[in-house]
């Protein structure tokens, strides 16, 4: 494991161990102002302290962290490691109701925000008894402990913490709740450096890197793959939230930024982007994707406008703390719906009935035991209803063919039967993607009198004045059996997705 990355044995020795050496070197780029790693060591020190001994929060005390990708982020999480405390990043966009769920799940005696998003947590947190300290990033309040405030005064001062071992909890990341309630995965530090050995395995990432992270921090690829994998690797990480085409471009240019994981939903915004300037991603050696599948077309418009990059198709769990599968450009190329093969030491299948399937028959995709968290938080036994013996199941279906190349068709809920025959949501979703009027779409069943289920379709156009329902399904016609074609299709303005690109089917239906 990269000579065991550096003989850590911990994520809060890593960064230390890249602070010290590289005071000077940019750390992260957050909205035009560049922060070193001795500069952001020297925060986290200062925060740390002050959680332990001006708030006393104690080993094993959850922080909740309400907070968009920003340096206050980073130094959030840092600080409750050092101070054996347990991040826990929640998703910037839940409601006040998911947020209440949350809250009483993770019982934080504490909770990081902005004055930007603390509306959403503010009329909560007096029911709940146990949110002892409140940590307000731009907020001026007397109920609020200001952030700013803290740093400042503790700026500069060392702080030495207590001794972590890898089997300890470095943060709890919550699942993107596509098939259900949210639940809380508990990320050890140990599983925390197996995935910056994963990550580097699939980016090859260099010291020179300055790395596009966009994906939301409190999602695995983000806070688990990019942000330490740069750590090890001394490099920088551009930190913002915004995808919208005209701003990337700029961002990028601006960075010079080389490489950018991200996932289909802002590759098919990007690419159908009609003002689109070329010349302003020069500067980036790779792009990476994952999340939910990627259409034929957004790939195939990508290799037409950045021949400069490498383009890799990646596949992680939250539960695995991300990645397990690679497949690159000369891979995608032959195979442009594969999420590629295992990574070196993975161990994956496709089985049915509990046996390895053949090659080319379908079956639910498992993991092997070691490569999964140990628990969901404060949901005894939740994880082990997952297990069939020593394999995860994932609910993913999948096909892997002769040369161990794994194809995904879908979640074993998105199975559609109509009239006795099996409809895979994705094949259907690939056909729309296509369709040169839809910008994105989603497919899911609904009852029918007749069939049992039929095949629904909701669709984003590029233009509400161009879609017309009726030439998709024509179009539906001539590329699928007509048990395949959507019966109904619905046109919304945006389909919901959870922060990782993943379509929100629970919503629609």
């Amino acid at each position: 494991m990269l000579n065991e990355l550096n003989g850590c044995s911990n994520f809060v020795e890593l960064w230390e161990q890249t602070a010290n050496s590289n005071p000077d070197k940019p750390a992260f780029i957050y909205r035009d102002l560049e922060f070193t790693y001795y500069e952001v060591e020297s925060m986290v020190n200062a925060l740390a302290k002050s959680f332990v001994e001006d708030f006393g929060i104690a080993a094993g005390d959850r922080i909740a962290i309400v907070l968009s990708n920003r340096i206050e982020f980073i130094v959030s999480f840092l600080a409750a490691q050092k101070a054996k405390a347990i991040p826990v990043p929640l998703n910037t966009r839940l409601k006040a109701q998911q947020f209440d769920e949350l809250f009483r799940l993770v019982k934080p005696v504490a909770i990081v925000t902005s004055n930007k998003l603390k509306k959403n947590v503010e009329p909560l947190i007096m029911s709940h008894a146990y949110i002892h300290h409140r940590f307000g990033v731009q907020t001026n309040e007397p109920d609020w402990n200001n952030f700013d405030e803290i740093i400042t005064a503790n700026q500069f001062e060392d702080f030495e913490g207590e001794p972590i071992t890898n089997d300890e909890i470095a943060a709890v990341l919550f699942t993107s709740g596509t098939a259900g309630k949210q639940k809380g995965a508990v990320i050890r530090h140990g599983d925390m450096l197996n995935n910056i050995s994963m990550t580097q395995q699939v980016f090859d990432f260099a010291e020179e890197d300055v790395h596009m992270l966009t994906v939301p921090l409190f999602h695995c690829t983000g806070l688990e793959s990019i942000f330490p994998t740069s750590v090890y690797n001394s490099s920088t990480c551009v930190l913002d939230d915004q995808i919208t085409p005209g701003y990337l471009e700029d961002l990028v240019q601006n960075t010079g930024a080389t490489t950018f994981i991200t996932v289909p939903t802002t590759l098919n915004l990007l690419t159908s982007y009609s003002e689109l300037t070329v010349s302003k991603f020069s500067s980036l050696r790779l792009i990476a994707f994952s999340g939910s599948p990627i259409s034929e077309s957004t790939l195939s418009r990508l290799s037409s406008l950045f021949p400069f990059c490498e383009l890799v198709n990646f596949y992680g769990l939250t539960e695995t703390t991300s990645i397990l599968t690679r497949c690159r450009s000369e891979e995608l190329a032959d195979r442009p719906d594969s999420i590629g093969r295992p990574l070196e030491g993975v161990r994956m299948r496709v089985a049915t009935n509990g046996e390895e399937a053949e090659a080319g028959v379908e079956g639910e995709l498992e993991i092997g035991r070691e490569h999964i968290v140990s628990s969901y938080l404060h949901l005894s036994g939740k994880l082990e209803e997952r297990f069939r013996g020593d394999w995860f199941r994932t609910g993913d279906l999948a096909v892997v063919d002769e040369d161990g190349y794994i194809f995904l068709k879908g979640r074993s809920t998105d199975l559609i039967i109509v009239g006795g025959e099996n409809v895979y949501a994705s094949e259907v979703e690939s056909v729309l993607s296509a369709h040169p009027d839809v910008r994105d779409c989603a497919v899911v069943g609904e009852p029918n009198k007749i069939f049992g289920e039929a095949v629904k379709a909701f669709v984003v156009p590029k233009s509400l004045e161009s879609v017309k329902t009726l030439d998709i399904k024509k179009f539906c016609f001539q590329r699928l059996p007509s048990y395949k074609v959507p019966l109904v299709i619905e046109v919304l303005k945006e389909i919901p997705r959870s922060p990782s690109g993943k379509v929100l089917k629970g919503q629609l239906k």
